[in-house]
């Protein structure tokens, strides 16, 4: 073939291409063959329509649009309910709310979701099969669930330094909650690892309880927002030391005593608040759906898609940019948005709809028993000490997101054991005296007493 002939050719194919493309004809030829259907699957497993799996503000405002659109909508609460908004204090910035604890926000938002039928599984997801559809979710307890959406809504989790003595002292001095532990640090020193926002918000969270405050910020000035900068200068007990980085935790084998800085200084401290950075939840999904350079789930432009059809992302785990809370609910709402028009597009219609009715996943509504608190020394002597049956004490703070997550199991287990088995709480923050006496130094403490004496923790 000639040259001249050739170039005509080239010409002709390209020509084709730009008409295959602008026609849409392009997508038509190259269809994914398997382009999710909805259908009534095979077996006998139980379905979800739409399955989120996270719940802070993300997760709860795609459950909140899912469940008012009568969607049959089920959030896995995770190992975190309510993730990191409930670890924060006072919150400034919600929308038309002047401030606000950052757990009321996720208390109102779970209820709003609830109240239009959204439910919440205690279940967590620990697995997810993305190789046939629908898609599989394996729960913790080895339950096999059928998902014909999926928003991926998991956040993410606070950075650690990686150095000697940090395992060996996480929960005996080494945090990244300050909010959850500072009742610990009563006239202690501390150091607080950080220059941002949430460094600056540890900082001003410990000034009720910590004697001594040190910012170690690893560069040269600080990254957090002038406002937040401005409060710490409020406060004598804090202080900030620039390009300082732990090198080494050292203590006694119980509790944090010092650090040694990069630079060979040492520190004697009590206490080591991280406040680094975190790194996106993904590991349920990074093997299925593309990942961006910096390990964040990454969505097709303009919506929470992410590369596989039914499958959406929102909030942090998806967000390395903007990282709020109302950024996140913003996104839960979108890929709440996605999901439904999902479910339109691909057949789940009314008939389909009540064919699964039988055999819609609706977690287990277990039997719970509300603690009893002990309100003071002499309540706890004559409950706990002098009590006929053995007493299992869950020794709590206020705001603690752990110990939240604990609470339903510990009072399902009441239920379940009661007239055999007393269980009972502890607030540390209001009864120190009684924290103090039995050396409890992170929360949550569960301990188990018989015939007045402490046998197990």
């Amino acid at each position: 073939m000639s040259t001249h002939r050739l170039k005509y050719t080239y010409l002709a194919i390209a020509s084709a291409l730009i008409f295959l493309t602008t026609t849409g004809l392009w997508q038509l030829l190259h269809k994914n063959t398997h382009t999710p259907t909805i259908t009534v699957p095979a077996g006998d497993q139980s379905v979800i329509p739409l399955a989120i799996i996270g719940s802070g503000p993300a997760g709860l405002s795609a459950a909140l649009y899912g469940a008012r659109a009568k969607i049959h909508t089920v959030v896995f609460e995770g190992p975190q309910p309510g993730g990191q908004l409930t670890t924060t204090s006072l919150i400034e910035n919600w929308p038309g709310v002047g401030s606000i604890l950052g757990k009321k926000v996720i208390e109102v938002a779970r209820e709003q979701a609830a109240s239009f039928g959204a439910l919440f599984s205690t279940e967590e997801i620990v697995s997810i099969d993305c190789k046939t559809y629908p898609y599989t979710l394996h729960t913790s307890s080895g339950t096999t669930l059928s998902a014909f959406t999926i928003i991926l809504a998991t956040g993410a989790s606070p950075k650690r330094l990686n150095v000697p003595g940090e395992d060996e002292y996480w929960g005996k001095g080494v945090t990244s909650c300050a909010v959850c532990d500072a009742p610990f640090f009563k006239d202690k020193n501390v150091v607080v690892v950080g220059g941002g926002d949430s460094a600056a918000e540890e900082a001003l969270q410990l000034v009720p309880f910590a004697k001594n405050i040190t910012l170690l910020v690893r560069g040269g000035s600080m990254r957090a927002s002038a406002i937040m900068q401005a409060r710490l200068k409020d406060y004598p007990q804090i202080a900030v030391r620039y390009n300082s980085a732990i090198a080494t935790i050292s203590g006694d084998g119980l509790h944090v005593t010092g650090i040694t800085l990069s630079d060979g200084a040492s520190m004697a401290i009590d206490g080591v608040f991280l406040a680094i950075g975190h790194t996106p939840n993904i590991n349920l999904l990074k093997n299925s759906v593309t990942i961006t350079t910096q390990d964040l789930i990454a969505l097709q432009q303009g919506t929470q898609k992410t590369s596989l059809p039914g499958i959406f992302a929102a909030g942090d785990v998806a967000d390395g940019r903007y990282r709020q809370a109302g950024v996140a609910s913003g996104d839960g709402i979108k890929a709440g948005l996605d999901a439904l028009e999902f479910l339109r597009e691909h057949g789940y219609i009314d008939t389909i709809a009540v064919k699964l009715s039988p055999r819609l996943y609706n977690p287990a509504k277990l039997a719970r028993k509300p603690l009893e608190s002990i309100e003071s020394e002499q309540q706890f002597t004559e409950r706990v000490v002098h009590g006929a049956l053995p007493v299992v004490v869950d020794f709590y703070s206020d705001y603690c997101p752990s110990c939240d997550a604990l609470l339903p199991h510990l009072e399902r287990l009441a239920a379940a054991h009661d007239g055999s088995i007393d269980i009972v709480k502890v607030n540390i923050m209001q009864l120190p005296s009684i924290a103090k006496a039995y050396t409890i130094t992170a929360a949550p403490t569960i301990a188990l007493f018989e015939n007045g004496t402490e046998i197990q923790r």
